[in-house]
C-alpha cells in the first residue's frame, strides 16, 4: 500500500511541477506548430515501472473460481444477489452485528457480468471500483417503507434478506427475514456509505443511526471470496425471486 501511495505521490509531484507557476500575459502571438512525436522520459518510466509491474501482478492474482455466469439485471440478478448476499452474511458473521437485510444501489455495481471461470482480484476492483464503506443503518418502519418504495421506483435494486412483488408501482407481500413486514418494527439494513449519506436521492437516510464498519464494500467481498477459495469452495449465486413483478 505504501508503494502505491508513493506512485500516486510521484504523479502528483510531477503535475505540481508543471501546473503551479504564476505568470502575467504581456502579449499574444498565434503560431501553428506541427508536433511529429512525443518522446517518453526514460527516467520517469524507470521510476514508475516497478510499481506498475507490482500493481499489475496484484490485479491479475487469481482469488477464486466462479461456477456460472453472474449477470447484472433488473428487477433481480445473479450478480446483484451475490453482492448483497455477501454483505448480509459478512455483516452478521464477521462484524457480529444483527442485520435484517441488505440493499445496494444498482449503479454502484459497475460490471454487467462476471463470467464462469477464474476470478481475479482486478475483476472485483472493476465490479466495485468506488471507495464505498459498509454501513449498517437503523430504520423505523416508515423509513424502511420509503426505502422499499425507492427500490420499486428504480425497477429493482440488488437486495438480500428481503423479498416482495411489484405491481402497479407498489411493493406487495413484503417479507423481511421470511417474516411479513411489520409497520411497528425497527430494521437494520447494511448498505454502502454513499447510500447512507443520501446518494441516489436517498436523502431520508441522512442522520439515521448507523454503524460504520470501517471496511470498503470491495474489501468485504474480497475477504469473502478469499475465505471461500481457501475452503475449496467456488463462487456461486442464486436467482430465487426475491424481487419480481406480479403475474
Amino acid at each position: 500500500m505504501k508503494q502505491h501511495c508513493l506512485l500516486y505521490s510521484i504523479f502528483f509531484f510531477l503535475i505540481l511541477q508543471f501546473s503551479c507557476s504564476h505568470y502575467t500575459q504581456i502579449n499574444y502571438n498565434a503560431e501553428n506548430l506541427r508536433i511529429n512525436s512525443a518522446g517518453e522520459d526514460s527516467s520517469i518510466i524507470k521510476i514508475i515501472q516497478p510499481y506498475k509491474n507490482e500493481l499489475s501482478g496484484e490485479m491479475n492474482e487469481v482469488i477464486g473460481y466462479v461456477e456460472a455466469d453472474m449477470r447484472k439485471m433488473k428487477p433481480e440478478s445473479g450478480l446483484g444477489n451475490f453482492v448483497c448476499d455477501v454483505l448480509l452474511k459478512e455483516g452478521v458473521e464477521t462484524y457480529n452485528m444483527p442485520i435484517d437485510f441488505a440493499v445496494y444501489n444498482y449503479g454502484g455495481i459497475r460490471l454487467d457480468a462476471i463470467y464462469a471461470g477464474v476470478l481475479t482480484r482486478g475483476k472485483i476492483f472493476e465490479l466495485l471500483p468506488f471507495e464505498n464503506f459498509g454501513v449498517i443503518v437503523t430504520l423505523d418502519a416508515e423509513s424502511t417503507a420509503r426505502l422499499i418504495q425507492k427500490i420499486v421506483d428504480e425497477g429493482g435494486w440488488p437486495v438480500a434478506g428481503i423479498s416482495f412483488f411489484i405491481e402497479s408501482g407498489k411493493a406487495y407481500n413484503i417479507k423481511i427475514n421470511n417474516m411479513p413486514f411489520d409497520t411497528t418494527a425497527t430494521y437494520r439494513v447494511i448498505m454502502n456509505d454513499y447510500m447512507a449519506n443520501g446518494g441516489d436521492k436517498l436523502d431520508f437516510l441522512v442522520d439515521k443511526e448507523n454503524n460504520f464498519l470501517g471496511a470498503t464494500i470491495r474489501d468485504i467481498v474480497l475477504n469473502y471470496i478469499e475465505k471461500e477459495n481457501a475452503a475449496g469452495k467456488n463462487i456461486t449465486t442464486v436467482l430465487d425471486g426475491r424481487i419480481k413483478y406480479a403475474e
